[in-house]
């Protein structure tokens, strides 16, 4: 099944198509276009196009690691759930107190996400906070793990006969999973600055490419006999996208 592509990343998309087709019709325009504005000169509007090309790509080449490394934590994670209620029952079976019991079963609730599903939100179309929340789930989810491997270690008794629910198999898996998120959360910053450097050049930036279309429409619109210019750059649509 193909992913679709958001709504904001269509429109970052279109205006920089646009942007590159208004230079484009500046360009045709020769001698005639000839502003005093310094930041809409044609050798200008060419640097800033040269900068969002390099951060367009730098913002590809970010996009299948982070891709590749929240698959990977989020299949890293998933048999999380069933082993440690095997864990949970493997420990009563020792026969041990209900409050216990109980302490182990605490701490399975939250390895298992019984509070909050983990999600891999997409940082096109999520905020920081919401990306942030998710990371944190999956912090919580292995440090619960960590504390319960610590926790069946002070009963010498729990001693399992199968290999992953044996206290070196829960910490080699414990190690597993942290270095998991530890990655999964180093390429998604990655990419949320990626995507804010895309955004600075579109938006943000004191000199920044939205910015710049309406003092060059305003211009062309002051030329005389270039009214067919004018009308075609009109016709070149630009949103701002958040």
């Amino acid at each position: 099944m193909k992913t679709k592509k958001s709504t904001s990343e269509v429109g970052h998309a279109k205006n920089v198509t646009n942007f590159k087709a208004l230079i484009q019709l500046l360009q045709e325009m020769g001698p005639l276009y000839q502003p005093y504005n310094t930041q809409i000169k044609i050798a200008d509007l060419l640097t800033l196009s040269s900068q969002l090309d390099v951060s367009i790509q730098n913002l590809a080449d970010k996009t299948a690691p982070f891709k590749t490394a929240v698959a990977n934590r989020e299949n890293g994670f998933l048999p999380l759930r069933k082993l440690s209620t095997r864990i949970k029952n493997s420990f009563n079976s020792l026969g041990l107190s209900k409050a216990e019991n109980d302490n182990v079963m605490a701490l399975v609730k939250k390895i298992r996400g019984d509070q909050a599903k983990a999600t891999n939100p997409n940082p096109e179309n999520q905020d920081t906070q919401t990306i942030s929340n998710a990371q944190m789930s999956y912090t919580n989810r292995a440090t619960n793990l960590q504390t319960l491997i610590s926790l069946l270690t002070s009963y010498p008794n729990y001693t399992p006969n199968e290999d992953d629910l044996k206290i070196t198999g829960l910490n080699n898996l414990y190690t597993q999973l942290k270095d998991l998120n530890t990655i999964a959360t180093e390429k998604t910053y990655e990419l949320i600055t990626a995507r804010k450097q895309r955004n600075d050049l579109l938006y943000n930036n004191p000199v920044n490419l939205l910015d710049l279309v309406g003092p060059i429409k305003d211009y062309l619109k002051s030329i005389e006999g270039a009214a067919d210019y004018y009308r075609a750059a009109v016709n070149l649509k630009f949103r701002r996208m958040s």
